[in-house]
């Protein structure tokens, strides 16, 4: 306990440079805190979606559809248990800039692969 006061001393000897390091911790930890919520957030999507769905899309864009004719042929790879089909398609309510996001899907196919949705069952026809 008596060298306490002298390190005390030799701490605050240099402000600037004391400062700097202080300053220097809190940014790592902040930058640590920064990167592992990237990280959380990257890999929460793939808890959501489960491990065993995949999903594909046109390599141009999301917008514009893959072939119908490309459904065939992922049933027939091996391993695959369904298949279902989305398109993706522009709508407006009421007004041109009351934009919707809409997606048609087949009820049937598409309750089979995400199973974590609750349709009522008078809602499909």
């Amino acid at each position: 306990m008596r060298y306490l006061g002298l390190i005390w001393m030799n701490v605050w000897r240099r402000r600037i440079r004391t400062t700097f390091t202080l300053l220097s911790i809190f940014i790592a930890f902040l930058l640590f805190g920064i990167v592992m919520t990237v990280r959380n957030a990257f890999s929460l999507g793939v808890e959501v979606a489960g491990i065993d769905r995949l999903v594909l899309i046109n390599k141009v864009t999301l917008i514009l559809p893959l072939p119908i004719s490309y459904k065939q042929q992922i049933q027939k790879t091996p391993g695959v248990r369904e298949v279902t089909h989305q398109t993706w398609f522009n709508g407006a309510y009421q007004q041109p800039t009351n934009v919707l996001i809409t997606i048609a899907v087949e009820p049937d196919s598409s309750l089979k692969v995400c199973s974590g949705y609750r349709v009522p069952s008078d809602l499909i026809e």
